[in-house]
């Protein structure tokens, strides 16, 4: 399997493939059912998007997904992204694939798993 990840131009100046838009369009130009979307709400929270609005749009090619809070790039609830609705959305679509928690810890483990229910941690 090929993932096709957008990567923002803060983080990655110049980096090809910088919106879910560019990568869903990669993905369906090559036409192959091993080169699939990696959808990372951080970069397009970071690039100005909304990840719930890409996974509507580009869902049928998502095959992982990564997360992370906007701005900082820690963990949810440590900045404006909705990423718990994100996670929900995820979820009322069937969505069986992972979700990569991307993101740099603000404080110990513990504490920054806090805001995830215990029975979701696998």
């Amino acid at each position: 399997m090929l993932l096709v990840e957008n990567i923002n131009t803060v983080d990655m100046p110049g980096y090809f493939v910088s919106t879910a838009e560019r990568a869903a369009e990669i993905v369906n130009a090559v036409d192959r059912p091993n080169v699939r979307l990696q959808l990372d709400q951080y970069h397009v929270g970071m690039m100005g998007g909304d990840a719930r609005d890409m996974l509507r749009r580009y869902g049928d090619l998502v095959e992982h997904t990564q997360i992370a809070d906007v701005p900082g790039r820690h963990e949810p609830g440590t900045g404006q992204q909705p990423i718990h609705e994100f996670l929900a959305e995820l979820d009322a679509r069937g969505y069986a694939g992972s979700v990569g928690l991307e993101y740099r810890p603000s404080a110990a483990t513990d504490a920054a798993l806090a805001w995830l229910p215990r029975d979701r941690r696998g």
